[in-house]
């Protein structure tokens, strides 16, 4: 199964840590899962990348970037067609709530 996670940062959190540890868990069950970042280069990130989970970010440049940061999760989301999209925190949930009616086949959780 191909699950994608979004977040807004990699940085050291609880909810960055929760997902770093759930995202390796589903990756050794042997399911595909990428994580989208708002914004790249956060610590944990290479811990993922070491552990196999893939990591895009979206290059979202500040706090104005909003329709072509979208444009950018878009065209993402149409190149891997994952079958869960998950947000975690309250950005990446209103981001998959935006999402939803432009990809009714990706089941998406907030």
């Amino acid at each position: 199964m191909k699950i994608m996670f979004l977040t807004r940062t990699l940085d050291p959190g609880g909810a960055e840590r929760q997902l770093t540890i759930l995202s390796k868990s589903f990756y050794r069950s042997e399911h595909q899962v990428t994580i989208l970042v708002c914004y790249a280069n956060g610590p944990l990130q290479k811990e993922l990348e070491d552990a196999g989970v893939s990591v895009i970010s979206l290059n979202k440049r500040g706090r104005w970037d909003i329709l072509v940061f979208l444009f950018r999760l878009f065209a993402v989301l149409r190149k891997v067609k994952p079958s869960i999209l998950h947000g975690y925190l309250v950005f990446p949930n209103i981001l998959t709530a935006l999402a939803k009616p432009f990809f009714p086949s990706i089941r998406m959780d907030r």
